[in-house]
């Protein structure tokens, strides 16, 4: 199997769950370059190629979170659960998981913004993903 994690993004999966490949990418469609800088307004994507779910019948639930917080501290985004609103999903679905964040404006200059996400399976709860990653303006 060839890992590819691009863009500092640090990941953690459990519950025999495999994070084959991660990447952060403009949602204009360009691949967002190792310096991870974006602009004021520009919506950004996490992908996440995943394998090992486990199902019943071929579908899954799962949920997901994300925070976004500054180098300060300062919560920026607490998210609710992002797949609350579907019951179900099939397992081949799942297997390519997006996650967006956007920063509309600012009222501070700060070093970096850190994006965390929390992906975890609402049928087998020791299957979850957890990480983060960093953002420059």
């Amino acid at each position: 199997m060839n890992i590819k994690i691009r863009n500092g993004i640090e990941v953690q999966a459990e519950g025999g769950l495999i994070i084959e490949q991660a990447w952060l990418q403009y949602a204009s469609g360009p691949l967002v370059r190792d310096g991870n800088i974006i602009n004021i307004g520009e919506k950004i994507k996490i992908h996440l190629i995943i394998q090992g779910w486990k199902g019943i019948s071929d579908v899954i639930s799962i949920g997901a979170t994300e925070t976004i917080t500054t180098d300060e501290g300062q919560r920026l985004l607490q998210s609710g659960d992002m797949f609350a609103d579907y019951a179900t999903l099939s397992l081949q679905a799942v297997q390519k998981i997006s996650l967006s964040a956007i920063i509309d404006d600012i009222d501070r200059l700060v070093d970096f913004f850190r994006v965390d996400f929390h992906i975890w399976s609402k049928m087998y709860p020791e299957q979850e993903i957890k990480g983060y990653y960093l953002f420059h303006i």
